[in-house]
């Protein structure tokens, strides 16, 4: 699902993630560092909660978050950003929509162009909707905004979760095995 890659040594949290000038703005502000080398924003570890705020406000995931949700949005009624969460933008005037990654077109479109040649617009067609991967955290934060709908079935993967019923069935099969074998 991942926009964004996370790695954390020596003190520093480094993120790669697509280009946001309102992610940029707020790294700035939690002492983010733009690494041209890596090509990347470093944090200190110290500002860990901030930064992962900001990424799931800025993103819908904050680069650790396992359980994901599948929500379908109208982009007509709710715009092609919402909360910071890029799902549609263009380059420039002629250039084509580009959706994020964890987004598939479900309905409706764009037109070929939109905006001026200094500022391009992203202008859904009407019934326009997407189906987007999204952190099940975003979704708690942004539920209440009537153009997201959750998929039904959409279940989330909780690896922990799964991680300690493998543990607890497999020692239930070493009971088991071992009243077997008596």
């Amino acid at each position: 699902m991942s926009n964004i890659s996370r790695i954390t040594e020596d003190g520093t949290i480094r993120i790669v993630s697509p280009y946001n000038s309102n992610f940029i703005k707020a790294a700035k502000m939690i002492q983010g560092k733009w690494n041209a080398n890596e090509k990347s924003w470093d944090f200190p570890t110290a500002n860990e909660e901030q930064l992962d705020k900001i990424l799931l406000e800025h993103y819908g995931e904050c680069g650790k978050c396992e359980a994901t949700v599948n929500v379908i949005i109208d982009l007509y009624e709710a715009g092609t950003e919402i909360n910071g969460l890029i799902i549609a933008s263009r380059r420039s005037r002629d250039c084509a929509v580009t959706l994020n990654k964890n987004a598939v077109l479900l309905s409706g479109g764009f037109p070929e162009s939109g905006g001026s040649a200094r500022y391009p617009r992203c202008c859904p067609l009407k019934d326009t909707k997407v189906r987007i991967t999204v952190s099940k955290e975003w979704y708690e934060n942004n539920k209440d905004n009537e153009d997201i709908e959750l998929v039904a079935n959409s279940e989330t993967i909780d690896k922990s979760k799964l991680i300690e019923e493998k543990e607890r069935l497999l020692a239930r099969i070493a009971e088991i095995d071992k009243l077997l074998s008596e």
